[in-house]
């Protein structure tokens, strides 16, 4: 009987280390995946345009709204906005805005971390604030650049949004249905003059569907 012991043991002690190697392996693997972007964030569909930007200046206690593409095709689309702060006024901020003059729905973030999302009109009066201007541990700050995502997915007589800052989700929910311009937003609350370097505004759009309909 001693001997059966002995060989059960061993048997144990095998499927210990099986056990532990295979779980390094499992554990590389998935780390693996995380490194080259297999779970991140996809957008809606292929890039569809690309627009290479410009360093935009903004006088004390101004704001300024700049559209760079206009297309009014109402289907599941993503934009991606990269910027980053240059110098000047801190107490500012900087952003995307979809929607028309009439109305826009802007995600903006500021150099001291903060981010916030809202809906205003042309007169810049806010009509609802979704995510009300707060630090936001995923926002780089100071002159680090910031990659503002908005995933726009038509739904009846309404949109469904998706922001991330950075791969990282700030808010989701449903507005009124947007015009279909895209643009930057900037605006300096404190008293000195802000610059920033707004690098390039990229859109994806979702491909047709099998009937051929958007």
């Amino acid at each position: 009987m001693i001997p059966a012991i002995h060989h059960r043991g061993r048997q144990s002690t095998w499927w210990l280390r099986v056990s532990a190697v295979l779980l390094v392996i499992g554990a590389v693997g998935l780390f693996s995946l995380i490194a080259i972007g297999v779970f991140d964030p996809q957008p809606v569909g292929p890039r569809t345009a690309d627009f290479f930007l410009y360093t935009v200046p903004i006088s004390s206690q101004d704001e300024v709204i700049d559209w760079i593409d206009n297309n009014p095709v109402r289907h599941p689309r993503t934009w991606q906005l990269d910027a980053a702060f240059s110098s000047g006024e801190p107490d500012s901020g900087y952003g995307l805005a979809v929607g028309d003059d009439d109305r826009m729905l802007v995600v903006g973030v500021s150099p001291l971390g903060y981010a916030a999302v809202w809906e205003q009109t042309a007169g810049g009066d806010e009509t609802a604030v979704w995510f009300p201007w707060q630090p936001w541990p995923h926002v780089g700050t100071d002159t680090t650049p910031n990659e503002i995502w908005l995933d726009v997915v038509p739904e009846g007589d309404r949109d469904r949004l998706t922001v991330r800052i950075n791969r990282e989700l700030l808010w989701s929910g449903q507005v009124e249905a947007l015009g279909g311009s895209a643009g930057i937003w900037l605006a300096s609350f404190g008293d000195d003059d802000a610059f920033v370097d707004f690098r390039q505004l990229t859109r994806f759009d979702a491909p047709p569907t099998a009937d051929g309909e958007d």
